[in-house]
């Protein structure tokens, strides 16, 4: 039996002990699922953009300021990926 785990923050530099109820590992195995679903479905859920985020680790990679805005986002896709229509000469 292992009763405590601990979660270590890179970007803090800190740990924090984690008491393993049946809850917890009954929504562990609940998440899991829900990744190997993401996963298999080959889907990226939106990022969240709240408190946590500035300590991340990965806030640079993940961008949740212009991800968690879906009109914005769409305005940086349209400005990316603008199709190349060759000139017509009609003369």
């Amino acid at each position: 039996a292992v009763p405590v785990g601990a979660i270590y923050h890179h970007a803090t530099r800190s740990r924090r002990e984690v008491q393993f109820t049946p809850d917890l590992r009954v929504r562990v195995i609940e998440i899991t699922e829900q990744i190997r679903d993401i996963l298999t479905r080959q889907i990226v859920p939106t990022a969240p953009n709240d408190r946590r985020c500035p300590s991340c680790s990965l806030v640079a990679s993940c961008m949740p300021a212009v991800v968690a805005e879906p009109d914005r986002i769409r305005g940086l896709q349209g400005t990316l990926f603008q199709p190349f229509e060759p000139a017509t000469d009609d003369a």
